[in-house]
């Protein structure tokens, strides 16, 4: 044992004010006090080591004379080594366990008949520097373990929650028609390919409307056709629908996309002249979600569709489930698919029409085809659907896509915005708000000029917002830059 340790034990000067001070700063009260305690009583031992009961002795150290000394020129003279400021390490007899409590081992193994176990000698004696830094770490560690817990189950429930009608396949007419949802159903196909698959999977073949040729007289007239079509049919089953066929050669001339859509419309709206029990199935060659531009592209200078017409046209043609003609696809890729078809995957899954574009893509892909060259595909495939998903919203809806595929921040005030298109799909607020994918969020940021946005903006008011945006995103920079440079201080005093 070195003479400056010894000193530290035996010399009164153990008890001066700055001693008492360490102690009291390096541990918590009760700690310094049961240390300051032993500390005492053990010096005092050692101007009498043949006594067996020193005056005032605490009676909770009451050990055999033996032990005493052992602790009093072992353990002791390490504790001071170790936390008073030597260098020496506390050495064999001591050892730090996870609560930081300094634990006497191998050394006070045995006491006499009747006296304590050794783990009754526990010296309570960890720093409250140490203790506070120790459970900072271990709060953060909590808090971290816990938020990634969340996240895991928000994110699991949302798939579950979501399963129903973002993550299906394409089904068949058979599975679409018995399924638990009543939307009305886009059977996908060649033309003369309808009627055989609906009296296949159905059984019968329902009364139709053939929307590429619908008589003269207007939607009143049309639907007093139907209504005696239906009187007539004595298959009770073949009742209950409405088959509506040649859903996209009605959209090639304006007179007939004017009349489809006043009748689709009255079908879907639910109102007692309309039919409202009445299942619409609506045949097509092609979805009109995804060859929009094709099918309303006429060159008739008339053809052009108002930013009202088209929110009409997709508030319809958004109702429909796709089904197909006796062919149900996968619903995810196998495991062991290329990564461009992943990555496709990833692009795709959450809208039903993207989906249906990822097995035509899927289908056309070599197995060498890279991710780069997967998205260039989908980037082609999806102009069109994308103009018409974007055209069909509202202004302000519009103004929020545009903000948020930018600069990734939305105005707070427009929480009402950003949750109508979270429920349609075309925004993501978990684990921040977000667009859905990343090739609809590149379209985005080329869908208005500049100028076209800032006038959106000051229309609406939000014309503060821009700079607001800026500021948060320069701060939220700085704040990270401090941080790392904190945490290289830290790392250089550890």
């Amino acid at each position: 044992m070195s003479d400056s340790i010894w000193n530290r034990i035996h010399n009164p000067a153990i008890y001066s004010a700055g001693t008492q001070q360490i102690l009291e700063n390096r541990f918590k009260p009760d700690q310094a006090k049961m240390l300051k305690t032993h500390l005492r009583y053990y010096t005092e031992f050692l101007s009498d080591p043949t006594g067996d009961q020193i005056p005032g002795q605490p009676d909770e150290l009451a050990e055999p004379p033996g032990n005493r000394i052992l602790v009093a020129l072992e353990v002791l003279p390490k504790l001071l080594a170790g936390h008073l400021g030597q260098t020496e390490s506390p050495g064999r007899g001591i050892t730090w366990n996870r609560t930081g409590d300094i634990i006497v081992k191998q050394k006070l193994k045995h006491w006499g008949s009747g006296t304590p176990e050794s783990d009754d000698l526990v010296l309570l004696a960890k720093p409250a520097s140490w203790s506070t830094a120790r459970s900072a770490r271990w709060y953060a560690l909590a808090v971290a373990a816990l938020w990634v817990l969340y996240m895991y189950i928000l994110k699991t429930n949302r798939l579950i929650f979501l399963i129903g009608y973002r993550f299906s396949p394409r089904s068949t007419l058979q599975s679409a028609v018995n399924g638990a949802s009543s939307a009305p159903v886009l059977l996908l196909g060649l033309p003369e390919s309808h009627e055989r698959t609906l009296k296949a999977e159905l059984g019968f073949v329902p009364p139709e409307i053939d929307l590429g040729r619908l008589p003269a007289g207007g939607q009143e007239r049309t639907l007093t056709a139907l209504r005696l079509k239906l009187a007539r049919i004595a298959h009770p089953a073949a009742a209950s629908y409405v088959a509506l066929l040649n859903l996209d050669t009605a959209l090639r001339t304006p007179a007939a996309r004017t009349a489809a859509l006043e009748l689709l419309e009255a079908l879907l709206g639910g109102s007692a002249a309309c039919f409202p029990a009445h299942r619409l199935i609506a045949t097509a060659t092609v979805n009109p979600l995804l060859h929009f531009d094709e099918l309303f592209g006429s060159a008739d200078a008339g053809a052009a569709l108002t930013d009202i017409e088209k929110q009409r046209w997709h508030g319809v043609l958004s109702r429909f489930q796709a089904a197909g003609d006796g062919e149900s696809a996968a619903n995810e890729p196998e495991t062991g698919s290329t990564p461009a078809l992943r990555a496709l995957w990833t692009e795709c899954r959450t809208l039903e029409p993207l989906r249906e574009i990822y097995h035509e893509l899927a289908a056309a892909l070599q197995e060498t085809a890279d991710v780069g060259e997967a998205r260039s595909r989908l980037r082609e495939r999806t102009a069109s659907y994308y103009r018409l998903l974007y055209s069909s919203r509202a202004r302000h809806e519009r103004l929020l896509l545009v903000q948020l595929a930018a600069s990734g921040f939305v105005n707070p005030a427009r929480k009402t915005v950003l949750l109508e298109l979270e429920r349609l799909g075309l925004v993501v607020t978990c684990p921040r708000p977000q667009i859905f994918n990343q090739s609809f969020a590149e379209f985005l940021r080329s869908a208005e000029a500049p100028e076209t946005v800032e006038k959106w903006e000051k229309e609406s008011g939000e014309s503060l917002w821009s700079p607001i945006r800026n500021v948060l995103v320069l701060a939220l920079l700085a704040v990270a830059a401090v941080q790392l440079g904190n945490g290289d201080k830290t790392l250089e005093t550890m």
